[in-house]
């Protein structure tokens, strides 16, 4: 599982996650999703997105998923959600092209290393 993600929404969005979870494992790329009832911490509720190993070698192919995934959570008007991966940490709120950028590069490294 080493193209997966963790995401993590706020304590108060806690509700949305399932729903959420349902409208990424269906994108075209994504491999699975889940979630946990333990949390990193406890203001958090957090799941994971697993993606196709053929995403990520796609040129540009993540990026455009990541930025779905995102679409997605801005959708439902959360805030304070980040996506974390191997000390690449993207706050939704405010990510930028380049912030979907490196967390897919992060996401390629450790694919490449398999």
């Amino acid at each position: 599982m080493r193209e997966t993600f963790i995401i993590q929404l706020p304590s108060d969005s806690a509700a949305q996650l399932a729903s959420l979870q349902r409208e990424i494992r269906g994108l075209d790329g994504v491999a699975d999703t889940s979630s946990t009832t333990r949390s990193i911490d406890p203001v958090t509720a957090t799941g994971w997105v697993q993606l196709a190993s053929a995403s990520l070698a796609a040129a540009g192919g993540a990026v455009v998923l990541v930025q779905k995934i995102i679409d997605a959570i801005k959708r439902r008007n959360i805030q304070g959600a980040t996506l974390k991966f191997d000390g690449v940490e993207l706050r939704v709120d405010g990510a930028s092209i380049e912030d979907v950028e490196r967390l897919v590069e992060a996401l390629r490294r450790t694919g490449a290393r398999k």
